[in-house]
């Protein structure tokens, strides 16, 4: 078995090495469930709280299809609640979020997530 041990990986000419056959998350979140508050973002502009366990995600640069036609993935917090992309508003700079109870009804929670695909 061999050891690579690197400080640096550049392409022959200096640059920036491409990832082939890769896929990082394009925007990744993290906000309160009771204002919307971001705690953590990648590629996120605002939060908006639309209700009791509804959001809204704004994007800083657009993705080329609408966010729920790429990969997305999502967590909430606190007792056996859980969450959903919704539909509707939900486009190529807007992804709409609900947060619900194990029956089913909306609730506040907090949520992390993040969305897979090509950005425009």
């Amino acid at each position: 078995m061999s050891t690579l041990h690197t400080n640096t990986v550049e392409t022959s000419s200096g640059g920036a090495v491409t990832l082939t056959k890769q896929s990082a998350a394009k925007m990744q979140y993290g906000f309160s469930g009771s204002d919307a508050a971001i705690r953590q973002s990648l590629n996120v502009a605002s939060t908006t709280d639309n209700g009791t366990g509804q959001y809204l995600v704004n994007v800083s640069s657009a993705f080329a299809n609408q966010m729920d036609d790429s990969g997305l993935a999502i967590m909430t917090g606190g007792g056996t609640g859980f969450g959903r992309y919704a539909g509707g508003v939900t486009s190529t700079t807007i992804l709409s979020v609900r947060t619900h109870d194990q029956n089913g009804s909306s609730v506040d929670r907090e949520c992390n997530g993040a969305s897979f695909g090509d950005l425009a």
